[in-house]
């Protein structure tokens, strides 16, 4: 999926696929070294792979000495990627433990510890070549993943799915430069933060001009330097797509989430509005009670006009033909032919 090919490599200088992790990680150091000013960006399937992990000899006997002789529902000597790739989510599954569970999240553990353990050699060699200092950091993740949990009376599985919090509560973490740390004191950021915020967040960070209305993210710096109120006041959304023909394509197949109050959430079916579950998470985490029942008539009015508010926005802003400016007359073409536009 990430090759150049697929666009993934447009408007960067030098794009690379490069396995495994370590190796990655080693390209990643040698361009750093090389260039007094870079951004480099490094995405590892390594987590995102777990079960590939589990046919790794080492691991596997870590495995058995964690849970010896188990012969339970996944496989042992194998990789089983496509078994649990296919498994879904399940009303009624087919038996599976807690001790299967606990496999499968054990084996997950390990490629966030294989992952980590390549970071940690990678921040190693920084520091003994003296530029761990003038490196900013950031960790982070596109999605979570399923491991098991029932929510919304399912059983959850893999990743591309309804859009609850094992899906959308992902680590992130970051170490400014030694310049930048200004910008940042240490600690912890209490309000829910996005991914659209990353890129305001580095330009400042790096120091580089923008326009504040460039980018629909905030700057994390502003939170840290006490500038809560755009933070607080503003709505995130989410979206998610079943694991189909055309999931990269549309992704109203598994419902959309919205922000709601402090700490609510609200999730709904962007193809006709309607509000499904509603979960106060500072209270809930797990989403297990749905309390979208509860809720007074005024607030889900008010819920409903924000959505199609939300909706209008999208449609104006992103769903517009007149706004897309294209150039290429191989695309406009095809465009046409397809009764798209009229040229």
């Amino acid at each position: 999926y990430m090759e150049a090919q697929f666009g993934f490599g447009r408007g960067i200088d030098d794009y690379r696929l490069v396995l495994p992790i370590r190796d990655s990680m080693n390209t990643v150091f040698d361009h750093i070294q090389s260039h007094e000013q870079t951004f480099s960006f490094l995405h590892t399937y390594t987590v995102h792979d777990y079960p590939r992990v589990e046919s790794s000899p080492k691991l596997l006997d870590l495995l058995n000495l964690r849970d010896p002789g188990y012969q339970g529902h996944f496989p042992t000597k194998e990789d089983f990627h496509g078994q649990v790739s296919s498994m879904g989510d399940r009303l009624d599954p087919e038996p599976i433990s807690q001790r299967d569970i606990s496999y499968l999240r054990d084996i997950y553990d390990a490629a966030v510890g294989i992952a980590d353990k390549s970071l940690g050699r990678f921040i190693g060699k920084l520091k003994e070549t003296g530029t761990w200092d003038d490196v900013t950091l950031i960790l982070t993740s596109d999605h979570g993943e399923g491991l098991g949990e029932r929510l919304g009376g399912l059983q959850r599985w893999h990743h591309g799915g309804p859009p609850y919090q094992n899906q959308l509560h992902i680590p992130l973490l970051i170490r400014p430069s030694e310049e930048a740390k200004g910008l940042m004191e240490p600690g912890e950021i209490q309000q829910m933060v996005s991914l659209i915020d990353l890129v305001p967040t580095i330009l400042d960070l790096a120091d580089e001009p923008y326009a504040r209305d460039q980018f629909h993210g905030l700057s994390l710096a502003d939170l840290c330097l006490g500038q809560v109120n755009a933070f607080e006041t503003r709505r995130l959304h989410f979206h998610s797509c079943a694991d189909a023909e055309d999931r990269y394509l549309d992704h109203r197949l598994y419902g959309s989430a919205m922000t709601w109050r402090e700490s609510g959430k609200i999730i709904y079916d962007p193809r006709t509005l309607a509000l499904r579950e509603y979960y106060e998470l500072d209270k809930d985490p797990a989403e297990q009670v749905n309390r979208i029942k509860e809720l007074p008539l005024d607030e889900l009015k008010r819920m409903d006009e924000t959505l199609a508010a939300y909706w209008a926005w999208v449609k104006e802003e992103f769903l517009d033909p007149a706004k897309v400016e294209i150039d290429d007359p191989t695309v406009l073409s095809r465009l046409a032919a397809l009764g798209y536009l009229d040229i």
